[in-house]
């Protein structure tokens, strides 16, 4: 909110993009398209982001914890992230990163 969020989104509309659009269908867009069409008050809009996105941020974490190549690196301290960087390069140059997904439909027949 701090950087414009509805200022964006309030532009937006003025060009002529309308919250049905996919892109402007997520969270926070949403909210605040409700927010200018007064069926959220400004306190509402705000707590519904916050909510939504902490909802969207769960679905998020349950539908990667499913996923087994995914390499979970736990990081404690801001200091860890420059040595974290240098492990995730060195795995990746080595070929032990995770296989790459097959696109379906592109089976050979």
């Amino acid at each position: 909110f701090e950087s414009g969020l509805v200022a964006e989104v309030l532009g937006l509309a003025k060009k002529g993009f309308h919250s049905g659009l996919p892109g402007l269908d997520s969270v926070g867009y949403r909210e605040v398209a409700a927010y200018l069409n007064g069926t959220l008050s400004q306190d509402e809009m705000i707590q519904r982001v916050k909510l939504n996105t902490r909802r969207y941020a769960k679905r998020q974490m349950t539908w990667f914890r499913r996923d087994n190549r995914i390499r979970w690196i736990p990081v404690s301290e801001p200091a860890d992230w420059r040595e974290l960087a240098g492990e995730v390069l060195r795995d990746f140059r080595s070929g032990s990163h995770a296989p790459s997904v097959p696109v379906p439909g592109s089976e050979n027949p």
